[in-house]
């Protein structure tokens, strides 16, 4: 699974696997005949209940699988209104989910993860992040796409 974000390796072993460990993180990951096919990162404390991080491998997009990972992500962080931030290079691929679960953008932060790189948050602002743009309507100016076949074969399993 390829990630465009540089230090994810480093944010994994350094903040993933210690946040699983004192139960402030979970992973979600998708199965599929037995292969990863998708997985989500979670973050719940107090003061956050976010997506971290949302991949579907790309010979299983289309098949409704990152809309299951979302309403999975949805009832194990147990808020409607999750905190996901998605960068401009993915922006066109998330927009349809990102509609169907009527997520709001807050804010638009650049070189936040990447250098020259815009990325997108929803329902929350980041904290102690500077906003480029804020957003007061809460709309994402970006072409509704039509809704995601919902039907799958794929199982998942959780790692709290």
């Amino acid at each position: 699974m390829v990630f465009e974000y540089s230090q994810f390796s480093e944010w994994y072993h350094r903040k993933v696997i210690s946040g699983v460990l004192k139960g402030e993180r979970t992973i979600i990951v998708k199965l599929w005949d037995a292969h990863i096919c998708g997985i989500a990162i979670l973050k719940r404390t107090n003061h956050e209940k976010k997506i971290c991080t949302l991949r579907i491998l790309t010979g299983y997009k289309c098949h409704g699988l990152g809309t299951e990972l979302i309403r999975q992500s949805i009832d194990e962080l147990g808020t409607e209104k999750p905190m996901i931030t998605v960068s401009s290079n993915l922006i066109s691929e998330f927009t349809p989910i990102l509609r169907t679960f009527e997520f709001d953008l807050v804010g638009v932060y650049r070189n936040c993860y990447v250098s020259s790189i815009d990325e997108y948050a929803f329902n929350n602002y980041l904290p102690e992040k500077q906003s480029i743009h804020g957003i007061t309507d809460g709309t994402l100016g970006l072409m509704m796409q039509s809704p995601l076949n919902t039907h799958s074969a794929a199982r998942s399993f959780i790692c709290r």
